[in-house]
């Protein structure tokens, strides 16, 4: 079950529509899925009245950009955290908190929702965090273990670590970063895809896409390119990717 997807309502970022997400959720017959699209609930509607009628269990959720801490510069640092949707009170606060992001993008001039408020709204909702280093190990007592624990002492056991691989020969950073604060903090674990295209023949098109969002073409050498990875993958693939951390499998299911 897949706890993190896009849709062609974030803008720029996926051209998945919501047909034919709901159709590959079918197809591969899993019996819940998410919507996670960046800093909106737009495709919520569409997306429950037509996961309901292939009797497919809608998730509504958002990937929220939420301010970590305050540079030297006064400027803002900015993670993504991803929020489900467990009953009325989360609708409530998620949608709270989305309409604060664009409300803060015409007053400061920066999509964002503050800490405290994401704080202070976190009733009724789950969220997975995984913007940790990927260049560097964390460190006891670094300032991402202090945000962590913060995050932990307000969702408790609402909050799960979310793990993203490429493949499972290597390892990453970033996976032994989540892995680490999973068991300094008790946190546990889940697994995602973080769902941006259909399909591996869709990987072009995502490119092309994602360069119209940075504004240059795929003769741009330097352009942040799309994971080739974060196709809809299905449920035999996930399972043979994540089959040495059953902990996490068994989350993914659990927390649907």
């Amino acid at each position: 079950i897949h706890l993190k997807t896009k849709s062609h309502y974030s803008i720029l970022e996926s051209s998945i529509k919501i047909d034919d997400l709901i159709e590959e959720a079918e197809k591969n017959n899993m019996s819940a899925i998410a919507l996670t699209d960046s800093n909106n609930l737009f495709g919520a509607m569409e997306f429950t009245k037509k996961a309901i009628k292939k009797k497919i269990q809608p998730i509504l959720g958002a990937n929220l950009s939420v301010e970590k801490k305050i540079k030297e510069d006064n400027t803002k640092s900015v993670c993504n955290i991803t929020c489900l949707i467990m009953n009325e009170k989360g609708w409530q606060n998620l949608s709270i908190l989305v309409s604060s992001i664009y409300k803060n993008l015409q007053k400061h001039k920066q999509k964002i929702v503050f800490l405290d408020e994401f704080l202070n709204h976190n009733e009724g909702l789950l969220i997975l965090f995984d913007d940790v280093s990927d260049s560097s190990l964390i460190q006891k007592n670094s300032e991402d273990c202090s945000f962590v624990n913060n995050l932990k002492n307000v969702f408790q056991d609402r909050m799960y670590l979310n793990i993203f691989r490429k493949n499972k020969k290597q390892q990453s950073l970033k996976e032994k970063n989540l892995l680490f604060l999973s068991f300094e903090y008790d946190i546990p674990l889940v697994c995602s895809n973080d769902i941006s295209f259909l399909n591996k023949e869709m990987y072009d098109a995502q490119d092309c896409l994602m360069c119209i969002n940075q504004s240059t073409t795929i003769t741009d050498v330097k352009r942040i390119k799309p994971l080739s990875e974060c196709y809809f993958k299905d449920s035999n693939e996930m399972i043979n990717l994540f089959d040495d951390i059953k902990e996490a499998i068994t989350n993914t299911l659990n927390v649907s």
